[in-house]
């Protein structure tokens, strides 16, 4: 993604902000569909394999279009590095609230107390992710009205050259220092990941009580 940012032309707009608008509808659409409800009577292999595609297109594909872009427009934003390390901060901080509101939020609202146990409610699930996928456009639409582009970027061949995929990957192998960063971001996420995905079954499965979920996320 990286690679397609470098050789697209700026726009009005400029370089990265156009991508935050052309990808932000694809985003939202690929998050809605990975929590579609109506295949709950579907076998079990398609139910995988739709899971497995939407995933796929949410992360891999959208996602990644609309987070390189966003990520590397500070740069495009103020020549300040001042500037640019503010940027960076409150773009943490601002994720790691939403990431805290929806996760401690969601377990209040999507289950039903059936038997005495907590159960998932689907067709409710997909309308909160209908909702956050609609409030998910409305923040990318503000964010490409509300920044402006003051530094033009631009990459000549040599440099497009020098930084293709092919060497990228040769680079990265031969570099010790970034295979050790690459491998511990993969397993801080796999253990961040498990943690989360873990708990959407501890609480609600074992303990019962799927709100004691919020508790737990506000503490961590």
């Amino acid at each position: 993604m990286g690679q397609i940012v470098d050789r697209s032309k700026p726009g009005k707009k400029g370089k990265f902000l156009p991508w935050i608008k052309r990808m932000s509808g694809f985003v939202a659409l690929a998050s809605f569909l990975m929590y579609a409800s109506w295949f709950a009577e579907m076998p079990m292999g398609f139910k995988i394999a739709w899971m497995f595609g939407t995933y796929l297109l949410w992360g891999s594909i959208f996602y990644t279009s609309i987070n390189i872009p966003y990520g590397s427009m500070a740069s495009a934003i103020s020549p300040d590095p001042g500037d640019r390390q503010s940027l960076s901060t409150f773009r943490t901080m601002g994720g790691a609230l939403a990431g805290a509101v929806v996760t401690a939020g969601i377990p209040l609202i999507a289950y039903d107390k059936i038997n005495g146990n907590d159960i998932l409610n689907g067709p409710r699930f997909t309308i909160i992710a209908g909702a956050c996928s609609v409030f998910a456009i409305i923040c990318y639409l503000l964010c490409y009205n509300m920044c402006t582009e003051r530094v033009k970027v631009t990459v000549t061949a040599e440099q497009l050259k020098r930084n293709s995929v092919g060497v990228m990957f040769v680079n990265a192998f031969k570099n010790r220092a970034l295979i050790s960063l690459i491998v511990a971001s993969i397993l801080m996420l796999i253990a961040q990941l498990t943690l989360q995905q873990m708990a959407n079954y501890v609480f609600p499965n074992y303990y019962g009580n799927a709100k004691a979920q919020t508790l737990s996320m506000v503490m961590m």
